[in-house]
């Protein structure tokens, strides 16, 4: 006997004591460890052939191979062994074709027939589904047939009809189909045609099984595997542990009705029915939904699943106004509507995350809740403006959830965060659960453990200048600092006037310790100024920067400070701030320019790809309210600083700028 590592030959346990030790060869080829088992009574002839191996990877394709060049005619049964399943088949001919036939276990006698079984465990039904056409259709994104001959299957066993692998099967099959239909109307059983060699061959590989008598748990895995092979589902299926993590956040009870506007392939749908009295989920393409549905039926849920668009429902009659306790939903993310949708209220949106967001609320009771997995941008962007006024003005936001941009990896990299509100008038104050996940793994077990662990409580009115737990939390830490620091806090417009910098093209900008700007001086000395792309007579017409002006970046690397030595044209990436004069200009450019003011200044940064701070939130930055004697010793101090102004602060310079303001103001 071919010596094999210890595991494998752990894994050969069940195949002898079938056999015998004594019956068995073994081999190492291309394929990994093989055995075979020879018939006792006759030594020619072959009777189980098969791999064992704990490696999984590429299994479908080994077993490819050996059952087109080796197995067809050699063996009466063939068997797959790995440290979470075995798997035997018996090769068997109709219309001259070979297929393989699952029998439940190791035969003792080549002619033994068993009982059919359960499917015991994930792997075992991931392995089936994936080799189910093996032979005949290896397409692994041949999803829709595979699904309609599995439901072939639990639909015959639900109704005691033997499915025979042989010539009379296609006949059955369309028997069946007729009932099938019947119940499910919409189901595409052409996907898989009753006398397909495909369709043969699957109904043989689940021949010696019984789906009725596999646990729901399996028969879930299953459904989220089929989900999770091919693009036929969309290019987002919500993962389980998310579904499950939305509809636990949402405290759902036995008596709720539960709806997801935007559901897909219904997994949220399907996490609730286990916990609320009526599970519905409203999808916009008929494919998808009919999915859904045969989703539903292979794991046994009882839930609503109708093809309709979510935005239009209630007016066209195929849903009912403020009938549902919860909204829970992950609508599409960046899918630009092509006719702009308005609510009743006026609200309007172009993206549908918007859109689903705001109608959810035309679904729910009084009081109802709702919950959403949604992309950040909707807490920041302009856009969504309306949307956020919506929710924060006119209902009660309770929770809101802030994830970085690895939760719905691969299929999205954009930040997401959960909100949750109840549709009730707020009242003038009241408090929001607030979260920020931060780990670099990010899962819905992460969540949970942030949510347990590092849950904060924030008054509503602390969300006027952001509306992200993270620049909330940011710039309460660094006002909690200030006011330890300073005697009297200020905001910065009420000593200076704020405006953008231009929009100039990037050619003409000249850098300047990379200071994106243009000079005056360089633009007035070609009277032409082609090279410059600035004729001469718009000179006056652009607003160049004057004394007492800072400059405060508010694009891409925010809170750099520049306190120009000569007039510029800053481009966009510039807020501009207009002191009254060149000393409270210096002052407090060096103050923005500390950790104090930059901190502040960074943690009202918003958006996904490209950090900005919008002018509004600028224009709220607190400084120190210093004296007017103040402001003159602290400037005459600076200026005995080696420090060129015109260029950001070297970080080197920073401490001795901050041992400077100690001095003013009751700094500490």
């Amino acid at each position: 006997m071919t010596s094999i590592p210890s595991n494998i030959s752990e894994l050969l346990e069940p195949v002898y004591q079938v056999y015998g030790e004594e019956n068995i060869y073994l081999d190492h080829d291309r394929h990994g460890t093989l055995f075979q088992v020879f018939d006792s009574d006759s030594s020619d002839e072959g009777l189980v052939y098969g791999i064992v191996t704990n490696q999984t990877s590429q299994l479908e394709q080994k077993l490819f191979d050996i059952f087109n060049h080796e197995l067809r005619d050699n063996f009466t049964f063939f068997s797959v062994v790995t440290p979470s399943f075995s798997v035997v088949f018996q090769p068997i001919s109709i219309n001259d074709i070979t297929y393989l036939k699952t029998i439940p276990d190791f035969p003792l006698d080549k002619n033994e027939n068993k009982e059919q079984t359960a499917i015991t465990n994930t792997a075992e039904a991931k392995f089936l589904f994936d080799i189910s056409t093996l032979g005949f259709d290896f397409d692994q994104s041949d999803v829709q047939s595979r699904l309609v001959n599995i439901l072939r299957k639990l639909e015959a066993e639900r109704i005691n009809l033997d499915l025979p692998i042989s010539e009379e099967l296609p006949s059955v099959l369309e028997n069946l189909d007729v009932k099938i239909l019947s119940d499910l109307p919409y189901l595409d059983m052409e996907a898989a045609p009753p006398n397909a060699d495909s369709t043969i061959a699957c109904m043989s590989v689940f021949a010696g099984y019984r789906l009725e008598e596999t646990s729901g748990r399996i028969r879930q895995a299953l459904a989220d595997h089929i989900i999770d092979m091919g693009d036929e589902f969309g290019t987002f299926a919500t993962p389980s542990s998310l579904a499950d993590l939305l509809v636990e956040l949402a405290d759902v009870q036995s008596e709720d009705r539960v709806l997801d506007p935007a559901c897909g392939v219904g997994k949220i749908v399907r996490s609730a029915s286990a916990q609320c009295s009526e599970s519905v989920g409203i999808e916009k393409h008929n494919s998808i939904a009919t999915k859904a549905v045969a989703i539903n039926y292979l794991v046994g849920v009882d839930a609503d699943i109708r093809s309709a668009d979510a935005l239009s429902a209630i007016e066209e009659g195929e849903a009912e106004a403020h009938s549902f306790d919860h909204i829970i939903t992950i609508p599409p993310f960046g899918l630009r509507l092509s006719e702009k949708y308005e609510a009743p209220d006026g609200v309007t949106a172009s993206v549908m995350e918007e859109a689903i967001a705001r109608e959810s609320f035309e679904y729910l009771k009084p009081c109802g809740k709702f919950t959403a997995l949604l992309p950040t941008g909707v807490l920041y962007r302009r856009t969504a403006e309306d949307l956020r006024r919506f929710l924060f003005e006119e209902n009660t936001v309770t929770r809101i959830v802030e994830v970085g941009s690895g939760l719905l990896a691969p299929y999205s990299s954009v930040p997401v965060v959960i909100v949750q509100a109840r549709f009730e008038q707020p009242a003038e104050r009241y408090l929001i659960e607030s979260a920020v996940v931060e780990s670099e793994s990010i899962s819905s077990k992460e969540i949970k453990r942030t949510l347990q662990e590092e849950t904060r409580t924030i008054f509503s009115d602390d969300f006027e200048d952001s509306y992200l737990p993270s620049e909330v939390f940011k710039n309460n830490e660094a006002i909690s600092n200030l006011e330890q620091s300073f005697d009297s806090l200020i905001q910065l417009d009420s000593i200076t006037e704020i405006r953008s910098g231009e929009k100039v093209e990037e050619r003409q900008l000249a850098f300047g310790e990379g200071v994106p700007f243009l000079k005056i001086g360089d633009v007035e000395k070609d009277s032409q100024t082609e090279k410059k792309g600035v004729p001469k007579a718009e000179v006056s017409d652009r607003k160049t920067t004057l004394d007492g002006d800072v400059l405060i970046s508010t694009h891409g690397t925010v809170g750099k400070v520049v306190v120009p030595a000569e007039p510029v044209i800053p481009s966009s990436n510039w807020a501009v701030a207009r002191f009254k004069h060149p000393d409270v200009a210096l002052v407090y450019a060096a103050f923005l320019s500390t950790p104090q003011g930059r901190e502040q200044i960074q943690a009202q940064a918003v958006g996904s790809i490209i950090n900005y701070v919008p002018l509004s939130k600028l224009r709220s930055i607190l400084i120190p309210d210093l004296s007017h004697s103040e402001i003159s010793r602290c400037a005459d101090e600076l200026r005995t600083l080696d420090i060129d102004w015109g260029s950001p602060v070297p970080e080197d310079a920073i401490q001795y700028i901050q041992d400077i303001f100690t001095q003013y103001g009751g700094g500490q």
